[in-house]
């Protein structure tokens, strides 16, 4: 992603009442360098972008849980990253006013607690 892109993104996430959007703009060059639309980082590319055809409205809602997956931690906090993409996800279909997209949302949300596991930065309790 490029940063106007990323910049826009932030704009509708914020419009939409989008939780972590503040923690996106705050490190840009971590946003650059993380964010990459729907999907792990090891996800071949065309696979993400097939999703981000298939729910292009939530795109935005993939910005701060790709940095919160990125800064890791424990189980809560994988927890508490995937339950904000859920929150976000329904958030925004509120405010493209769509079923079909929060379908869309929980659908990744459940696919993100069976198999996100693999992309979260996992790190020991009192590890730096």
């Amino acid at each position: 992603m490029i940063k106007a892109q990323i910049e826009e993104m932030i704009e509708v996430g914020r419009c939409a009442g989008l939780w972590g959007m503040d923690l996106v703009a705050s490190d840009m060059q971590l946003a650059l360098r993380i964010c990459n639309g729907i999907g792990a980082d090891w996800f071949p590319p065309w696979m993400r972008q097939l999703v981000g055809v298939i729910c292009p409205s939530l795109i935005v809602i993939s910005l701060p849980h790709d940095i919160e997956y990125y800064l890791g931690g424990g189980i809560r906090d994988r927890w508490v990253a995937d339950w904000h993409f859920l929150g976000n996800g329904l958030r925004m279909a509120w405010y493209v006013k769509s079923y079909k997209v929060a379908v869309k949302a929980a659908v990744l949300w459940i696919l993100l607690r069976l198999f996100g596991a693999a992309a979260f930065n996992w790190k020991r309790k009192g590890a730096k």
